[in-house]
């Protein structure tokens, strides 16, 4: 909802959101949790602010648990990974409601 407010008013975003998808599946797909924890340190939470974290790391535990390298699933990732989500959909609720008005002007 963020985006696609945002996308009405600024004709560029619809050019920026393929890069920032392209960037968000790095973040989330291809480096796993315990090697960012590893970089990180204390840190590491700052990894589950990405809201598909939880869910990517989830469905990694589920499949490989007894290959990885830690047997138990990372639950510090649940309460930011949780906020995250949070904010960001009361932000673009609130952000589309405010501009809803405008759209058809706009467009």
């Amino acid at each position: 909802m963020l985006l696609s407010a945002l996308n009405v008013r600024y004709r560029d975003v619809r050019q920026l959101v393929p890069f920032l998808l392209q960037l968000w599946m790095y973040a989330t797909i291809i480096v796993p949790y315990s090697r960012v924890a590893g970089y990180l340190g204390e840190w590491k939470w700052i990894y589950g602010l990405n809201p598909m974290a939880v869910t990517v790391e989830g469905v990694r535990w589920s499949l490989l648990h007894h290959r990885m390298e830690f047997q138990s699933f990372p639950t510090e990732l649940l309460l930011p990974g949780i906020g995250m989500t949070g904010v960001l959909f009361v932000a673009g609720l609130y952000l589309f409601k405010r501009m809803e008005r405008q759209f058809a002007d706009i467009i």
